[in-house]
């Protein structure tokens, strides 16, 4: 299988120039992330959207924050926001918490979140740069979405994103952050990447690809669970590590390449293919380096 890791290779690098990555001026920041600010305030809010059984996809994205996604007990999505305003004056993070808002609109099948001005309407990044733009923002966002929901995406530039009990399809991306998968069941053709951060992937079920393609930063993978077949799982990084874990379930190692940097590895387990590759850095299996 030595003979797939430059096609691999070759579609994480694809995957990368597709999100932007390594283009850090490319990512639409809201408010000043370098700079400190004297004053900050935080309130929590809350936000219920009405959704029907033609809704099997949503689409959320944020600039700074992080996002959690799992599902509800019940055919509503509902969002608990946490806002945290960073400004010099307090009355301008007061301002900033007064107009951040959400909402969500409903598509041809897809739940589209996003934030917006309570009072315009508008987009929040919009309205932010318009009005504070020696400010910031950050969101963490729990949503919680009806099991008719199994196509997945999720982005954010600066923060990190977390996949829990779910099924279907995913498209998560963090410029800079890190991305957390437990306890799915991928049933649909899925990528995850990051320009600089990390990704987990714990106890899943695969019945269909995946591709993880990192540009900096480590992989953690634990093999397929039980349930799992006829799956092409594809784990790439260009600078960093991989670490698998087999969490004991059998498996073997049909194929391995290590050059002077780089290192390549194929696995069998559970039914699915499995294909690591560094090109600078390491592969180990239970801290064990191959």
């Amino acid at each position: 299988m030595i003979q797939k890791y430059a096609a691999l290779f070759f579609s994480a690098a694809l995957v990368i120039s597709a999100y932007g990555c390594g283009k850090k001026d490319s990512s639409d920041i809201t408010g000043n992330i370098t700079k400190e600010f004297s004053e900050s305030s935080s309130t929590e809010k809350s936000f219920s959207f009405d959704t029907d059984s033609n809704v099997s996809s949503l689409d959320i994205s944020e600039d700074i924050g992080n996002i959690t996604i799992n599902y509800s007990d019940s055919d509503t999505a509902g969002l608990s926001l946490t806002c945290k305003s960073f400004a010099d004056e307090k009355s301008d993070c007061q301002e900033i918490l007064e107009h951040i808002s959400a909402k969500a609109d409903v598509n041809g099948g897809k739940l589209v979140v996003s934030f917006v001005d309570s009072d315009s309407d508008e987009d929040f990044s919009q309205w932010l740069s318009d009005n504070l733009p020696d400010s910031r923002i950050e969101l963490d966002a729990q949503l919680n979405v009806p099991t008719s929901i199994t196509d997945f995406t999720a982005k954010v530039n600066v923060g990190n994103i977390s996949l829990i009990g779910l099924k279907g399809a995913f498209s998560a991306y963090a410029d800079v952050g890190n991305i957390t998968c437990s306890d799915l069941e991928v049933s649909g053709s899925s990528a995850l990447g990051c320009n600089t951060g990390n990704v987990e992937l714990n106890k899943n079920v695969y019945t269909s690809d995946i591709s993880v393609n990192i540009y900096t930063g480590n992989t953690t993978f634990t093999l397929p669970e039980e349930g799992s077949g006829n799956a092409e799982i594809q784990l790439s990084s260009k600078t960093g590590r991989i670490h698998i874990i087999t969490d004991e379930k059998k498996h073997s190692v049909t194929d391995e390449k290590k050059e002077e940097n780089s290192h390549a590895i194929s696995i069998s387990a559970q039914n699915c293919s499995i294909e690591a590759l560094v090109e600078t850095g390491k592969i180990t299996i239970d801290q064990e380096e191959q």
